[in-house]
């Protein structure tokens, strides 16, 4: 994690200049697993912080879940209209 220039560190780091295309990568890279609790106990909101990573953590492996039950329905039709 990156410290701010004036004062408490930074949670979300910056990889291009709009707060929205931030949000979408770090929600990318902490599906991928990418995260650092290094400073989610430091500032005034690291409850809400915390709740916010363990709903984001679940919610992923909620829709990786998700994916994975429809590529495998999908191929199991597939199979199963060829047998017939």
């Amino acid at each position: 994690m990156a410290v701010g220039e004036d004062g408490p560190p930074v949670i979300m780091e910056d990889h291009f200049n709009s707060a929205i295309a931030n949000m979408w990568v770090n929600q990318y890279l902490l599906l991928l697993g990418e995260f650092d609790l290094e400073n989610y106990d430091n500032g005034p909101n690291s409850i809400l912080i915390w709740i916010m990573f363990i709903l984001a953590t679940f919610m992923s492996q909620i829709i990786i879940f998700n994916m994975l039950i429809a590529i495998m329905s999908d191929t199991y039709a597939k199979i199963s209209e060829k047998k017939e």
